[in-house]
């Protein structure tokens, strides 16, 4: 790890962005939070140990605005970049308006594209690409349909990413979390697919990647032992009946709607 210790978050507002941002002040990173909100942004800046960290207000699908963001992160020099953003609405496919389905996927694949390549144009030695993805891009999900192929698009990206650079001096890693406490589903307008109690806190995810970073993990990371047993069905299950799994449960949790 190089010892300029600047960090990016995006969606840092809330969520496991949130507790990244906290975790990350509290051992002594200058953090750069990225969310659309500034009033939030200025609540959370208030609430971070240390000091020299920075807000930027940008919505992540307005992709003028997220030129300026690249601009900076490519003259920036910071030694970590944590794509944690995200957001969808829960819905059958047909439901969702055209300017729905162009800001899931700007959020949730291109905006993240975007800064990765920023990025990686001239990373210090020993910098750090985090990639937050969903187990929802390793198994498909109906009624999130856009999220969910954005996702996948996202965990292609990282792992030819990681390639490209294994040798290099640029370190990938990706998470996929399965079922995190966040509110996540609900402002999406459903409930998690996963059972009741078998969520985590963004808290101890946050902890969980940050614990991986330090310990050099790289590639794709498999977070909690959920994410193996949804591996386990894509693996196991033929492709239709995977689907009718996950399109009984999407229904039940009210992504259908």
């Amino acid at each position: 790890m190089t010892d300029d210790r600047r960090v990016l978050v995006t969606g840092a507002t809330a969520g496991i962005g949130l507790e990244l941002s906290r975790q990350l002040a509290a051992k002594g990173w200058s953090v750069t939070l990225v969310a659309r909100s500034q009033a939030d942004l200025d609540e959370t800046m208030r609430g971070l140990a240390g000091s020299n960290h920075e807000a930027v207000a940008v919505d992540l699908s307005d992709r003028e605005a997220v030129a300026a963001l690249v601009n900076q992160i490519e003259t920036g020099r910071f030694a970590m970049l944590i794509n944690n953003a995200g957001g969808t609405r829960f819905g059958a496919f047909a439901s969702l308006t055209d300017a729905e389905v162009a800001r899931f996927f700007d959020v949730n694949l291109v905006a993240p594209a975007r800064l990765s390549r920023a990025f990686m144009a001239n990373p210090p030695s020993g910098a750090v690409l985090v990639n937050i993805t969903s187990v929802a891009g390793t198994v498909p999900m109906p009624g999130n349909a856009v999220y969910s192929a954005a996702k996948a698009g996202a965990q292609m990206l990282a792992e030819c990413i990681w390639w490209e650079r294994k040798d290099g001096a640029l370190r990938v890693m990706e998470y996929r979390p399965v079922s995190v406490s966040t509110g996540f589903h609900e402002a999406a307008g459903g409930k998690p697919l996963s059972r009741s109690g078998a969520g985590v806190t963004a808290e101890a995810a946050a902890r969980d990647i940050l614990d991986r970073v330090e310990g050099g993990a790289q590639f794709v990371q498999a977070p909690m032992p959920a994410g193996l047993v949804f591996e386990a069905l894509r693996r196991m299950l033929p492709r239709r009946a995977l689907l009718a799994l996950l399109g009984r449960r999407a229904a039940r949790a009210g992504y259908l709607k």
